[in-house]
């Protein structure tokens, strides 16, 4: 026997309210992200540990920072909380 869960618009809402405080009650802040544009797809990505990503490009939150096809690399540090 098929059963069919009829999803209304107003049991969604219902669900969403329910779930909307538990979204993020936990959150911490990323540092800024450091980007490194690759040369190529087949350059090895730089992402040990020992690496030093000072002199990477910043990218500030909210902002513009590659253009299309472009082959990259992201990092920026931060731990999880123990009690997570």
């Amino acid at each position: 026997m098929f059963h069919g869960i009829r999803w209304t618009l107003e049991k969604l809402s219902h669900l969403l309210k329910l779930l909307e405080p538990l979204a993020y009650r936990q959150r911490q802040p990323l540092p800024t992200f450091r980007y490194r544009k690759l040369e190529s797809p087949s350059v090895a990505p730089p992402v040990s540990l020992a690496v030093d990503d000072r002199h990477w490009q910043a990218i500030p939150w909210g902002s513009y920072w590659c253009e299309p096809f472009a082959d990259f690399v992201l990092r920026t540090r931060f731990q999880i909380a123990s009690d997570w």
